[in-house]
């Protein structure tokens, strides 16, 4: 299977079938995919982390067009990634939108996924995942999240922000969870790689944004 970028995969997996986050944690699930781009945009070394800051380092590349919207924010001045998010979502709920509509967009090459009419009223254009896109990924995840399976920084850093975002057990039964959960424990005290210990790095420091989200009422 042909690599996508973290909040491509990511959005496969989150998004239901009528084209929109799970309604039971949509914020979180929101927050998530802003926090994927954002990972997309570290590992390919488009931005760098200051301590808590993140600062735009190189142009856009054209293979993370999709991730537009969320450069050009980033790219006006130097933010802290819980600013990213709250912005993304409280501030401008347009640029939520636009971001979500131009992920969706950029998997219609591969037909991930099919584009239909949705929304409250039935006149906003959706991007649904197909099945066989979800079913193929998971077992890709499943199989990287196994003893000894072969887990990229991508395939990390995705197992661990739809556990964040409590979109992970839809895929892995509650064995398979134990078990990923012992794997990860297992890599964050030994990364096996230096791009795998930057995952690790950034990803509990994710996990600390959503969290404080949570705290200061940004997620309901």
């Amino acid at each position: 299977m042909e690599r996508r970028g973290i909040a491509q995969e990511y959005y496969i997996l989150a998004v239901t079938d009528i084209g929109c986050m799970p309604a039971m944690h949509r914020e979180e699930g929101n927050a998530a995919l802003v926090a994927a781009g954002f990972m997309d945009l570290l590992m390919n070394e488009v931005v760098s982390m200051d301590g808590k800051t993140i600062k735009v380092e190189r142009e856009l590349p054209d293979s993370l067009e999709h991730l537009t919207v969320l450069y050009e924010y980033l790219k006006k001045k130097p933010r802290t990634a819980l600013k990213m998010i709250s912005d993304f979502l409280t501030y401008d709920i347009s640029r939520m939108g636009q971001f979500i509509a131009d992920t969706g967009a950029s998997l219609l090459g591969d037909q991930s996924v099919r584009e239909e009419k949705g929304g409250m009223l039935g006149n906003r254009t959706v991007y649904i995942p197909q099945k066989s896109a979800k079913t193929a990924l998971a077992e890709r995840l499943r199989e990287a999240a196994r003893d000894g399976g072969d887990m990229s920084p991508e395939d990390g850093a995705l197992l661990w922000i739809l556990k964040s975002s409590k979109n992970l057990d839809q895929y892995f039964s509650k064995f398979e969870r134990k078990d990923l959960k012992a794997r990860l424990k297992e890599l964050k005290k030994d990364p096996q790689s230096l791009e795998m210990g930057r995952m690790i790095r950034y990803m509990s420091s994710v996990d600390d944004m959503l969290l404080a989200c949570l705290m200061v009422g940004i997620i309901v």
